[in-house]
This record gives structure tokens, C-alpha cells and sequence, in this order.
């Protein structure tokens, strides 16, 4: 079964899908604690299916 975590204390959020379909809801203190180098992107679970996610937002608010 796969743990749940309480996420009220990290809210606002960010839900992206990945690629292959997996949805994750991803606080944005996550992503001030890796812009400011206090954690690695090496830490977030499913690493690449997430970087492709963010990077695929990213990409589509250029265009």
C-alpha cells in the first residue's frame, strides 16, 4: 500500500503528470529548497518521470 502523506503544512502545490501517466502533487517548497541548492533533485521519488513533467509545463508556457 502506498503511504500517505499529509501535505497541509507544505501547501500551495503543484500536481503534474508525468509521462507515463502518474499523477504528483509536488509542494513548491520542494522546488525553493532545490532552486536554493538545501535539497537535491535527487531526493524527489521518481526523479525523471518528474523532471520530464516540470520541464514539459515549462516548455508549453514558452509557446
Amino acid at each position: 500500500m502506498p503511504t500517505v502523506t499529509d501535505i497541509d503544512d507544505f501547501r500551495p502545490c503543484t500536481i503534474l503528470t508525468a509521462p507515463n501517466g502518474d499523477a504528483h502533487i509536488i509542494p513548491l517548497v520542494v522546488f525553493q529548497r532545490i532552486a536554493n541548492g538545501t535539497l537535491s533533485v535527487d531526493d524527489i521519488d521518481n526523479r525523471d518521470q518528474v523532471l520530464r513533467a516540470v520541464i514539459k509545463d515549462w516548455l508549453e508556457t514558452l509557446e
